[in-house]
């Protein structure tokens, strides 16, 4: 009887012995599961960290290409800055025999004064002579080079002479020659941009004819 009792009591002290163990093993796994999860926490907060610095990022971008466009464009020159003024004409008639079909020779010069802030220039458009004996008139075009006084720099003024060119064809009906000892005027019109133009006129002088 005493042995029958020693043998339950052994079994009963292994049986709580295996018991323990396992709940000690359980406790350890829900622990080990525990921890794996707080590391996964971890890892989306450094997810969220990470999208973060990229949106700011491209606020970034953003203010770069706001800057750039403040920046676009360039100047351009004052449209009517440029006064321009004849100031003489060496302008005669070669009547030679054989008179050419434009016998108009010479040149006259301009000057050119620019009152704005920033380099401009004028463009002749048209240059006529016109003759008069009364009760005749003929209006003579005339072609010149160069045709402009060139880029003016602000608060400059600049001396051009214009080199009347002979035209080969196209001229009015009449001539020149017919005038000889009579009067002619020298007009010039110029456009200065914008729309705006300017006119000069010389006074009346004798015709010079050379035979």
């Amino acid at each position: 009887m005493n042995y029958s009792i020693s043998l339950s009591g052994w079994i009963l002290a292994l049986g709580a012995s295996l018991l323990g163990a396992a709940c000690g093993g359980s406790v350890v796994e829900e622990a080990a599961t525990g921890a794996s999860s707080g590391a996964g926490g971890d890892a989306s907060s450094s997810s969220s960290a990470a999208t973060t610095a990229t949106g700011t990022g491209g606020n970034g971008q953003g203010g770069q290409g706001t800057s750039s466009s403040a920046t676009t464009g360039t100047g351009g020159a004052e449209p009517g800055s440029v006064t321009p003024k004849l100031e003489g004409a060496d302008l005669w008639v070669n009547c030679f025999p054989v008179v050419g079909p434009d016998p108009v020779l010479g040149s006259f010069t301009a000057t050119y004064t620019n009152n704005g802030t920033s380099p401009s220039s004028a463009t002749i458009t048209s240059a006529k002579l016109t003759f008069v004996s009364a009760p005749n008139t003929l209006s003579w075009p005339l072609t010149v080079s160069p045709a402009s006084g060139g880029s003016v720099q602000p608060g400059a003024t600049l001396s051009v002479k214009h080199q009347k060119l002979t035209a080969k064809d196209g001229v009015p009906e009449g001539s020149p020659c017919n005038f000889c000892d009579s009067t002619v005027t020298l007009t010039v019109t110029w456009d200065l941009g914008g729309g705006e133009t300017a006119i000069d006129t010389l006074p009346a002088e004798k015709v010079g004819c050379v035979y």
